[in-house]
């Protein structure tokens, strides 16, 4: 089981994909997408890898 941080930033993540960057437009140039990539990356090796990871693509 996740822990709640790990949840937590993960929900905050699809939040900003689902209402958030809709209204910024198509802005990614990579597949796949940053947002998308973080969750994979904190999902696969935990909250602080996979967030350093994120902000090093």
């Amino acid at each position: 089981m996740k822990g709640l941080p790990t949840r937590a930033a993960v929900k905050v993540i699809r939040f900003y994909q689902r209402f958030i960057s809709p209204l910024l437009g198509d802005r990614c140039r990579v597949y796949p997408s940053c947002s998308s990539y973080a969750i994979q990356g904190i999902e696969r090796f935990g909250l602080a890898r996979g967030t350093v990871l994120a902000f090093l693509r």
